[in-house]
């Protein structure tokens, strides 16, 4: 089986980074399992094909042709006290010129395609089971980013009042970077795992980038090295505010951390809560945090980070 290097970074993030402790590559759903399509699947679908386009839902199809090619590129699950408390499924489409199946309305046909396909498969076969749908891409053009983004939305609002505990996202562009790649590379220190694609592919470079010799730098003065900030705390913003509010939908759907520099530069991090309980101090456990922890943040250049719940509107 061909494995894509995009998959298997994704897979690695999701097992690594999100703590599912179980990650397939390809997921497919076995003909032979007892997940059943419900008179309310069936409703959903025709609703979807209904309020989509004609180029996500053909009119001819069936829910079961429609499922019949589900096929999930990366597909995560959280286990608590050997209860499934997440699914993650993600698929990721790594083109280097730049994402793009067809032209423009096409690309967000198809990626409202997957999603609901997606969405249709988890509720089938992990019915309950709250659900973070993904689809991700290290570089989309300027001309197609806004259908990608409204493909998320639009899922969200179907599934809206429908499904609780579905959350749909794209991670895109600098955001890929930002909360993959950023979360990922660092960990080739620590895992020896052949099936990490990406990680043994980071080692490998490694290696020889360890021998490249340096260049010879003009002799300086040596730097003065800044005068180290102490009592100082970092600031955090919560959206929503109310902390306990806020507490609530962490533990319940997770956020993502926005870090914005001094320099005027932000970062945005994904944070998966599930190891807190109700009883932790959420501004505790950000504080803890090896990015922020021992004065980390002021040495980083970060002025302040803003903490948003995943799929909170304002």
């Amino acid at each position: 089986m061909k494995v894509e290097i995009g998959e298997s970074l994704v897979r690695t993030w999701v097992r690594h980074c999100r703590g599912c402790q179980l990650a397939e590559l390809n997921w497919k759903p076995s003909p032979i399992w007892p997940g059943e399509i419900t008179a309310e699947h069936e409703q959903w679908y025709r609703e979807g094909a209904a309020e989509f386009s004609g180029k996500v839902l053909k009119k001819t199809s069936s829910l079961s042709q429609f499922l019949g090619q589900a096929e999930i590129d990366v597909l995560g699950v959280q286990f608590v006290q050997g209860m499934a408390r997440k699914v993650i499924a993600a698929d990721i489409a790594f083109h280097t010129n730049g994402l793009q199946y067809g032209p423009k309305a096409e690309t967000a046909a198809r990626i409202v395609k997957k999603l609901f396909r997606t969405a249709l498969t988890i509720d089938i076969h992990f019915p309950g089971v709250p659900a973070e749908i993904l689809f991700l891409s290290p570089k989309v053009n300027n001309a197609t980013i806004q259908g990608v983004k409204e493909a998320a939305r639009m899922m969200e609002s179907f599934f809206r009042g429908r499904r609780d505990g579905f959350r749909f996202q794209t991670i895109i562009n600098q955001g890929f970077k930002n909360i993959v790649l950023d979360d990922v590379t660092p960990l080739q220190k620590q895992v020896a795992d052949t099936s990490e694609l990406y990680l043994r592919a980071a080692q490998l470079v490694g290696l020889f980038e360890d021998r490249v010799p340096r260049p010879a730098k003009a002799t300086a003065a040596p730097a003065q090295s800044a005068p180290r900030k102490t009592g100082q705390t970092l600031p955090i913003e919560y959206v929503p505010g109310d902390t306990k509010e806020f507490k609530r939908l962490l533990l319940k759907q997770g956020a993502v951390i926005q870090e914005h520099y001094a320099d005027g530069r932000t970062k945005e991090r994904q944070w998966d809560a599930s190891g807190m309980r109700e009883t932790s101090s959420v501004s505790g456990n950000l504080r803890s945090k090896s990015w922020y922890k021992g004065g980390a943040w002021l040495t980083s250049g970060i002025s302040k980070i803003v903490v948003k719940i995943i799929g909170y509107d304002t």
